[in-house]
Parts: C-alpha cells; sequence; structure tokens
C-alpha cells in the first residue's frame, strides 16, 4: 500500500520541486537576525534549525496525496491502517533525502 501511495507522490513531486519547496518553507523558520552570526538564512537554519521546514514539507506531501485521492479504495485502506501515516513519513524520507531532519 504504501509503495503505491509513495509511486503517487513521487511523479507529483520532483526532487526540483521538493527542493524549491524546502527553500521556500526554510524561509518561514528563520529568526529575523540571522545576519548577526551567519552569512546566509539557509546557514542559520543549519544550525539552529530541527527540522521543522522538513517536516512541514512531507506534511504538504501527505495532506496533497490525501486531498487528491480521498475518493479511491487505496485511501480508505490507508485510513483504516493503524500508523500508516507514519510509515508513509518514513517512506518519504527514504525517496527524499533531503526531508529528512538533520
Amino acid at each position: 500500500m504504501i509503495d503505491k501511495i509513495m509511486r503517487q507522490i513521487l511523479d507529483e513531486f520532483s526532487e526540483d520541486k521538493v527542493v524549491e519547496m524546502l527553500d521556500d518553507e526554510i524561509l518561514n523558520w528563520v529568526e529575523p537576525e540571522w545576519e548577526e552570526e551567519h552569512e546566509s538564512q539557509y546557514e542559520w537554519y543549519c544550525a539552529y534549525g530541527r527540522g521543522e521546514a522538513e517536516q512541514e514539507i512531507r506534511k504538504q506531501m501527505i495532506v496533497w496525496w490525501e486531498t487528491k485521492y480521498q475518493n479511491i479504495t487505496l485511501y480508505k485502506q490507508y485510513k483504516k491502517t493503524k500508523d500508516a501515516k507514519i510509515e508513509l513519513e518514513e517512506a518519504i524520507i527514504n525517496d527524499y533525502d533531503l526531508l529528512y531532519d538533520f
């Protein structure tokens, strides 16, 4: 089941699209005074971020899938399966290395 869902997610979210999403999301987690100690917002996030941006992107991908495929049998099976969302998030981390909480 998770493999089928991941194929749909991988079809929608290319690596380039995920990089762009993550770059945009990181800006939401950077403190305004980042320039005092760091050369870039990304550098600040690498130093102080706790994976909030990565988690948000994973959540967006899951919500996209749940919304798009809510009327199919696979979705019903997914909703009935205990820990399916956790397994799906782990599968996303496995397929998109940059979404690993560092």
